[in-house]
């Protein structure tokens, strides 16, 4: 797991992206693989997780990710076995809007059926550009910024 201590490191007085302990993150019922993918970073979410878990989790990624050269990042969502109720939802675009504001583009890879776009909203009305959608192709391209 992310140590939350290491999560922001000075070096010479500028912000610098700290070492991850690892780009594999586990507990007992959930995992995360995060990868550059030179322009943008990609991230896996899979297993159970607690709104309150993935809610601190997904502040940790975020600060985590500030200070590299990518400006996007994609969170596939596909295999989250939990499901969220509507106000969690607003809660998870307000923390991805808010963990992630150093990035141009947030894109949200969900289940066809868990397009309900209330993330989005969150995310958008607290300033981030975030979009759901429920295509690989059509995420990666948009975190590009090809669409």
């Amino acid at each position: 797991m992310l140590n939350p201590q290491e999560a922001w490191r000075p070096s010479e007085g500028k912000a610098a992206r700290p070492a991850w302990p690892g780009r594999h993150i586990t507990g007992a019922d959930y995992e995360i693989h995060i990868e550059s993918q030179g322009d943008h970073l990609s991230a896996r979410v899979g297993g159970q997780f607690p709104i309150e878990l993935f809610l601190s989790t997904l502040h940790i990624v975020g600060i985590e990710s500030d200070g590299g050269p990518e400006e996007g990042m994609l969170i596939d969502l596909r295999n989250l076995a939990t499901d969220y109720a509507p106000h969690d939802l607003v809660q998870i675009g307000q923390e991805i809007a808010t963990s992630f504001m150093h990035m141009e583009r947030v894109a949200l890879l969900v289940l066809p059926r868990q397009v309900t776009r209330i993330s989005e909203r969150a995310g958008r009305k607290a300033g981030l550009n975030l979009c759901v959608f429920d295509e690989e192709a059509d995420a990666t391209g948009w975190v590009r910024g090809g669409i």
